[in-house]
This record gives structure tokens, sequence and C-alpha cells, in this order.
């Protein structure tokens, strides 16, 4: 008998498409640099956030608010930052 585990992990894995990056909007920023804070409240914004950081754009001294829990199952997820550009 197969793990139930195993095979729900698998079963997602099927349904995931392409990466997120993908779909990542970032009008909400590109239309707005100069204000100091940002509402994030569609998956595709969260992709965007991540597509900004990831190529080098600095969030000093802005915030960040994330208004709703957010679906990010369907896609693979690429972190916000890593060890190189945090």
């Amino acid at each position: 008998m197969q793990n139930p585990n195993i095979a729900q992990q698998a079963n997602q894995e099927e349904n995931i498409n392409g990466n997120w990056l993908d779909y990542a909007d970032t009008s909400w920023y590109d239309d707005n640099k100069e204000k100091a804070e940002f509402i994030i409240s569609e998956p595709i914004q969260l992709a965007g956030l991540s597509k900004l950081v990831n190529t080098g754009t600095v969030f000093n001294n802005k915030t960040i608010k994330l208004i709703n829990d957010l679906d990010m199952n369907g896609h693979i997820w690429t972190p916000i930052a890593s060890a190189d550009n945090n």
C-alpha cells in the first residue's frame, strides 16, 4: 500500500504548471516606485515581489503588507531573496 502522503504529493506535482515567476505582476510597484507602502493581495503580486527582489530591486525603508491568505499551489515557488541577494 502506498503512503497517502506520497500519493498526495505526486498528485500535487502533476498539477504544477510552470513557475510563479512566469505569472508575476510587478505593476503594483512599477507604477508607484516612490511610495513607502505597498499592498499585496493576489498571488501574482507576491510572485512579482519575488521577481523584483531576486533581480535586484531593493525595498529599504519600504513596507509591504500582505492583506490576504494566498493560495500559492499550482506553480513552483521561487523564494524571495537568497543568501546572495537578501
